[in-house]
């Protein structure tokens, strides 16, 4: 049966940086895994599509995969908004899910974003401002992690910390 963590936060936190971290480790211990990008899953643009229920079936579909060929931890990032979505990702997962909270200070975020190229950066930051605000994904977590060590490390006690 696959074990499946979800690391869930705002923008700028390192939950993708984390999960290939997560990923590399485990891939040099020779450990069965996938590691999905909840975003990419859902990144398409079609005028009156639900993105979330789109990217959930696109979820359920690649689980189904990993789980044929017998992968046992599967590791998720993507930024969870509420329990209802929450409810909605657990139920594309055949096991259960453990969500952590990745976490790291403000000032690090704004660091990462404006030293990232990308065009939609400088908006991640507002809506990362805003979601901490209002406490946007709060109470969703089962633990948390800091981010904002040396991220080969973080993933090791995460990896540790999950019992993998």
């Amino acid at each position: 049966m696959i074990q499946a963590v979800l690391l869930t936060g705002v923008y700028g936190c390192g939950k993708s940086a984390l999960a290939a971290e997560m990923a590399e480790q485990l891939e040099t211990a020779n450990a069965s895994f996938a590691a999905l990008d909840l975003d990419w899953l859902g990144w398409f643009n079609h005028p009156g599509a639900d993105w979330q229920a789109v990217r959930n079936e696109n979820l359920e579909c690649v689980i189904s995969n990993y789980e044929r060929v017998g992968v046992d931890h599967l590791i998720l990032a993507g930024s969870v908004f509420d329990r209802s979505e929450l409810a909605a990702i657990q139920a594309a997962v055949p096991a259960e899910l453990i969500v952590v909270r990745v976490e790291v200070a403000l000032d690090l975020i704004e660091s990462r974003l404006a030293s990232d190229p990308g065009s939609e950066r400088p908006k991640n930051l507002i809506t990362t401002k805003r979601w901490l605000a209002e406490g946007v994904g709060l109470g969703l977590a089962a633990m948390s992690i800091d981010n904002s060590g040396h991220l080969p490390n973080v993933a090791r006690e995460l990896i540790r910390r999950l019992g993998w």
